[in-house]
């Protein structure tokens, strides 16, 4: 939910001009990629991984839970990954946005990915494990 609360301060109370530059303040490990790779998971699930395709421990979804939070079609309007076994979370286009309602929605997207993650079990302050 950090992200989430970040993200809506930078919309809401940043002047435009200066929301790139508060973006930069927010760092490369956020949400990046929603993950599902055969090679490195073989249960078929998604994980969140950061920049580095690192994964951030406890966010693990199914295909219907991805679904479900409007993943797929978040990335088929922003994002950059295939949408068969990855869909973007906060890619490259949207990384450092000046607009706020954009921010706003990356914003709701993350809360409804910790939201989700939080009904499965995941810690509230789950870390990215190597």
């Amino acid at each position: 939910m950090r992200w989430a609360r970040q993200m809506e301060f930078i919309a809401n109370k940043v002047d435009e001009s200066d929301r790139a530059e508060m973006m930069e303040l927010i760092g490369d490990r956020t949400p990046y990629v929603i993950e599902r790779s055969a090679s490195r998971w073989p249960d078929g699930l998604y994980r969140l991984c950061d920049r580095g395709y690192e994964v951030f421990k406890g966010f693990t979804f199914s295909h219907d839970q991805v679904a479900g939070m409007g993943l797929p079609a978040w990335n088929d309007e922003f994002g950059q990954h295939d949408g068969r076994g990855s869909y973007s979370v906060i890619g490259d286009a949207l990384r450092y946005t000046q607009n706020g309602e954009m921010l706003r929605q990356m914003a709701r997207l993350l809360a409804s990915l910790a939201l989700e993650a939080d009904r499965a079990g995941a810690p509230l302050d789950a870390v990215v494990v190597p």
